[in-house]
C-alpha cells in the first residue's frame, strides 16, 4: 500500500477469500426406491448409502484373498480385479449382502467357488460382470430364516443351461425356476403366503416334509416371471408334496449334490415380509433391473 511518493505504508494484509462448493446428492438406487430387502446381491451399487464391498476375490496363484468394491459409476471394479489377479483366475469367496442385514453369501471351500476372472479379464454376460458356476460343486450359502407365514419375493438376473439355481441345503429343498433349462437372461419374480394362497405370487418347492398331498394341484398358484412374462411353473405334479418346514439358510447354485447350476448369476434380491410381497413394487423393481442390464 503506498501513496503519491511511493512511500510504503506497512505490510499488505492477508487476503483470505471463502469458497462455497455444492454438490448434488446422489440419485437413488434400486434399494433406495424399493427398501426393506433381506438380502442383496450384486455386481452394481443397490444402495447410495452402501459403503460395503461388492465381493472378496480370491486369485488361484498364490491364493491370496482380496476385497472389491466399486468404481466411481457405482459398477463392480473390474480394474481392481484384474490388478489383483493379474495372469491368475479369480473366484468369488464372498458376495456381500447390500441390504444392511450382513446375510452374505459365502463359500470357504477354494473348489466351490464360482469364477469371476479368466487370467485375462473379469468374466461377463450381455456386457456386465457375471460370477460362473460350472455346473458341478459352486455354491454361495446365506442366511436366510423362512417360515410359511412369510411373503417372499425374489428376482435375480441370470443365465444357464442346466441346474438348479437357487435352494435350501437345510432341507434339501429348491425354488422351481421356470427358465431352468433355457439359455436366456431372466428375472424371476415370486412371493408366497403359506402355500393356500391363489392370488398371490408363489415360491413352490418339493422334497420336503409331505404336506398338501390332498390336494390335486397348485398349477393354481404357482406363477413367476421369465425376462419381464408371466409364465406358470409346472415342476410338481398332481399330489407332489409340499414343505411347511423352516429353513436358515439358502443356496445359490443348488440345494445339494448332483443339482447344481450350470451358468452365470448378476443379481439376486430377496425380500420377506409378514405382511405383503412386493406385487405392486415388481414392475418398478423389474424396470430397474432391466435398464442396468438390458435383459429385454
Amino acid at each position: 500500500d503506498t501513496d503519491a511518493t511511493a512511500e510504503t505504508r506497512g505490510t499488505l494484509p492477508l487476503s483470505l477469500k471463502m469458497v462455497r462448493t455444492t454438490s448434488a446428492a446422489a440419485t437413488d438406487l434400486l434399494l433406495d426406491s424399493y427398501t426393506g430387502s433381506a438380502a442383496a446381491f450384486s455386481v452394481r451399487k443397490l444402495d447410495k448409502d452402501y459403503v460395503g464391498y461388492c465381493m472378496k476375490v480370491r486369485e488361484d496363484s498364490g491364493d491370496t484373498e482380496a476385497d472389491i468394491g466399486f468404481d466411481g459409476s457405482g459398477d463392480l471394479d473390474t480394474a481392481a480385479i484384474a490388478t489383483h489377479c493379474g495372469s491368475a483366475n479369480g473366484y468369488v469367496v464372498t458376495w456381500y449382502d447390500q441390504s444392511g442385514n450382513a446375510n452374505n453369501a459365502t463359500q470357504s471351500t477354494a473348489g466351490s467357488q464360482p469364477q469371476i476372472y479368466n487370467g485375462t479379464a473379469v468374466i461377463t454376460e450381455n456386457g456386465k460382470p457375471a460370477l460362473k458356476f460350472d455346473g458341478s460343486n459352486d455354491t454361495l450359502d446365506f442366511a436366510a430364516t423362512w417360515n410359511a407365514n412369510f411373503y417372499y419375493s425374489a428376482f435375480a438376473v441370470r443365465q444357464g443351461t442346466a441346474g438348479i439355481f437357487l435352494g435350501s441345503p437345510d432341507t434339501n429343498t429348491y425354488y422351481a425356476d421356470p427358465g431352468l433349462t433355457g439359455a436366456t437372461n431372466y428375472i424371476l419374480q415370486n412371493g408366497f403366503n403359506g402355500f393356500n394362497q391363489t392370488n398371490d405370487w408363489t415360491i413352490y418347492r418339493k422334497n420336503g416334509a409331505a404336506a398338501f398331498t390332498a390336494q390335486a394341484s397348485r398349477d393354481d398358484y404357482k406363477t413367476a416371471f421369465y425376462d419381464g412374462n408371466q409364465v406358470l411353473m409346472s415342476f410338481l405334479t398332481a399330489g407332489s408334496p409340499y414343505s411347511s418346514a423352516q429353513f436358515t439358510s439358502l443356496r445359490i447354485g443348488g440345494y445339494q449334490t448332483g443339482f447344481n447350476y450350470n451358468g452365470v448369476a448378476q443379481e439376486f434380491i430377496m425380500y420377506q415380509s409378514t405382511t405383503s410381497n412386493e406385487s405392486s413394487n415388481a414392475s418398478g423393481i423389474e424396470t430397474d433391473i432391466n435398464d442396468y442390464f438390458s435383459i429385454y
